[in-house]
């Protein structure tokens, strides 16, 4: 059965498909509005061992998991490594399906892992979702500081935030309009706070279902952020789960075995 590679540029509205034979011959270039049954459609025709290539992107892992059980195989690759396309002046969604195809097709490209089950890559989404709000929280707290300095009213610590202590840094700015900004920034904050409880609490339990988590926090210094900041960005599809639950369990009883006391 001939190969035939094929370079998908996936947009919001409107995916390319370009295809290619075993000696870089083009044998069509189409364009398809982004859909589910578009995607379907467009690769149950294909006739012959496709192989997909696609950038990493917030569409990618969506349209993989349509598209791997009507193919052979299917890779995303990182954007910033695709110079052939992204610092080419030449670029339209035609030239860079066919790219994607051509990268493929000589084996050039850096492969991106999307875990392939579902549960997984939900995961990673409820870890990243805690650490945006993290971040997101960092930020409003440098905002406040920034807006107090501007005030005159330079505090450090974490009684900054308290509510005892807000009251008492309020109450050293003068201007009643600039006061009433500042208890804006300190009730976004409030709230900023309690969505990343929230989140936290989503990712705990979600994290209950990765065996790997529970076997990481049995390492010295590794807590149940870390652990599951681990499990969510190395991708561990299920195999590779398996093997790290095994490694663990190695390491975890031949330190216990280790930790004990030394005959004399």
């Amino acid at each position: 059965m001939d190969k035939v590679y094929v370079g998908l540029d996936l947009g919001s509205s409107t995916f390319q498909q370009a295809a290619l034979n075993h000696e870089g011959v083009v044998i069509m270039n189409r364009s398809y509005p982004t859909s589910e049954a578009n995607l379907r459609s467009a690769f149950a025709n294909l006739r012959g061992e496709i192989h997909v290539h696609l950038e990493a992107g917030e569409l990618a892992p969506w349209a993989a998991a349509i598209i791997a059980p009507l193919v052979k195989r299917v890779v995303c690759s990182h954007p910033k490594d695709n110079a052939w396309i992204a610092k080419d002046g030449d670029k339209c969604d035609r030239v860079d399906a066919y790219k994607l195809a051509e990268l493929l097709r000589i084996n050039r490209f850096k492969e991106v892992h999307y875990a392939p089950d579902q549960s997984r890559r939900d995961f990673k989404q409820l870890v990243q979702h805690y650490d945006e709000l993290t971040a997101h929280q960092a930020r409003w707290k440098t905002k406040l500081k920034a807006r107090l300095r501007m005030q005159g009213v330079i505090v450090t610590g974490e009684r900054l935030f308290s509510q005892s202590g807000r009251q008492a840094v309020l109450a050293r700015i003068e201007s009643r309009e600039v006061r009433t900004a500042i208890k804006q920034i300190y009730e976004v904050l409030d709230q900023s706070v309690a969505a990343q409880e929230q989140a936290r609490l989503l990712m705990l339990r979600a994290a209950q279902s990765f065996p790997e988590i529970k076997l990481l926090r049995t390492v010295p210094g590794v807590g149940p952020i870390g652990a599951c900041r681990f499990s969510a960005y190395s991708g561990v599809p299920a195999r590779a789960a398996r093997v790290g639950c095994s490694f663990i369990r190695r390491n975890v009883s031949a330190r216990n075995e280790n930790s004990g006391s030394i005959p004399g």
